[in-house]
C-alpha cells in the first residue's frame, strides 16, 4: 500500500514538473555507476545500473531526484529515477576523453591522407620541374633558331632582290642579244642579196661583153673572107 501511494505521488509529481525539464539531455557523472529506480527514493525497485557517461533524457526533477529515460545502453528507453547529484548537463570527462581519442584518430587519418597527398604533389612537382627544364631548353633552342631564321631571312630577301635584278638584267640582255641576232640575220640576208645581185651583174656584164666581142669577131672574119 505504501509503495502504491509513493507511485501515485511520483506520478502526480511527474505531471506537475513535466514541463520544466522535458527533453533535456544529461549524463551520469564521472567514475561512478548509479542506480535507475522505479521511483524517487532509495526504497523503490532498482531497474538497473547506469555507468558513467550514459546519456539520459531528463523528463523531470523533484527533491533531489530526476526522472530520466536512458538514451543508450541495455536500459535504453526505460523510464526511471536517479539521484540528481549524480547527473550533469556537461559531458563527463570519460566521454570527452573518448571523443578526443576518436577525434585524435580521425586527425591521424587526415594527417596520413595529407601526407600521401603531399608526397603525390611532391612527385608531381618534381615531374613538372623536369618538364619545365625540358621546355626551357626547347624554348632556348627555338629562340636561337628564330634568330638564325631572321638572319637567314634577311640574307634570303637580299639574295632574292639581287636575283630579281640579275634576272631582269639577263632578260634585257637576252632580248638585246636576240635583237642583235635578228639584225645580224637581216644584215646577212641583205648582204647575200647584194652579193647575188653583184654576181648576177658581173655574170650579165661578162655575157654581154662576150656576146659583143663574138659579133665583132664574126664580122671581121666575114670581111677577110670576102
Amino acid at each position: 500500500m505504501r509503495s502504491l501511494s509513493r507511485a501515485v505521488a511520483g506520478f502526480f509529481l511527474l505531471l506537475l514538473f513535466s514541463n520544466t525539464a522535458h527533453g533535456k539531455t544529461v549524463y551520469v557523472n564521472d567514475y561512478i555507476e548509479i542506480t535507475l529506480r522505479s521511483g524517487p527514493g532509495t526504497d523503490y525497485k532498482v531497474i538497473g545500473m547506469l555507468p558513467s557517461g550514459t546519456a539520459l533524457e531528463l523528463r523531470d526533477s523533484n527533491e533531489g531526484w530526476s526522472f530520466v529515460v536512458p538514451l543508450e545502453g541495455p536500459f535504453k528507453g526505460k523510464e526511471g529515477w536517479v539521484l540528481t547529484r549524480y547527473v550533469t548537463t556537461s559531458k563527463p570527462r570519460s566521454l570527452q576523453i573518448d571523443e578526443l581519442v576518436k577525434e585524435n584518430e580521425e586527425l591521424k587519418t587526415q594527417i596520413a591522407n595529407y601526407t600521401r597527398q603531399i608526397d603525390d604533389l611532391t612527385r608531381e612537382l618534381s615531374s613538372v620541374r623536369g618538364e619545365l627544364e625540358t621546355t626551357k631548353v626547347a624554348l632556348r633552342k627555338m629562340e636561337n633558331d628564330y634568330h638564325s631564321l631572321r638572319v637567314e631571312s634577311a640574307d634570303f630577301l637580299k639574295l632574292k632582290s639581287e636575283y630579281r635584278q640579275l634576272k631582269e638584267r639577263f632578260s634585257a640582255m637576252n632580248e638585246n642579244y636576240e635583237k642583235i641576232i635578228r639584225e645580224n640575220e637581216k644584215l646577212r640576208r641583205s648582204q647575200n642579196i647584194k652579193w647575188f645581185l653583184a654576181g648576177s651583174g658581173v655574170f650579165f656584164l661578162g655575157w654581154l661583153i662576150g656576146a659583143v666581142t663574138g659579133r665583132k669577131r664574126t664580122r671581121r672574119s666575114s670581111i677577110y673572107l670576102k
